[in-house]
């Protein structure tokens, strides 16, 4: 990225360059603000990008491990392990959470 910027930043100073300095005006007010209804647009559009990136990702990853899955056996085998031990550090981490809301309650509740 610092590439690019510097290569825009080089292509505004070109222009500038041409441009008699007469017809060159900045308000000072206005330097340094930025629309807040841009800052948002910008935000949405970011936060969909990653979104449908996500979406693309996991879509490449399930027609992968299908292929894979189909052809391999032991392939078959591991992922199924693999599901099982996630699931298990889930539950376990689920327990652990619970146990502390728990006792953040108790704890909590002294003050009341």
């Amino acid at each position: 990225s610092y590439g690019l910027d510097q290569r825009a930043e080089q292509e505004v100073h070109a222009l500038i360059e041409k441009l008699p300095a007469e017809t060159i005006a900045l308000n000072p007010t206005d330097i340094g603000k930025v629309k807040p209804s841009t800052v948002r647009v910008l935000r949405e559009r970011r936060q969909l990008s990653a979104a449908a990136n996500k979406r693309k990702l996991s879509q490449k990853k399930n027609k992968l491990t299908k292929k894979i899955l189909r052809k391999d056996k032991f392939a078959r085998k591991q992922l199924k392990r693999q599901s099982r031990g996630v699931e298990r550090v889930q539950r376990e981490k689920s327990k652990i959470e619970k146990k502390f809301d728990s006792a953040l309650d108790q704890a909590l509740s002294r003050f009341e």
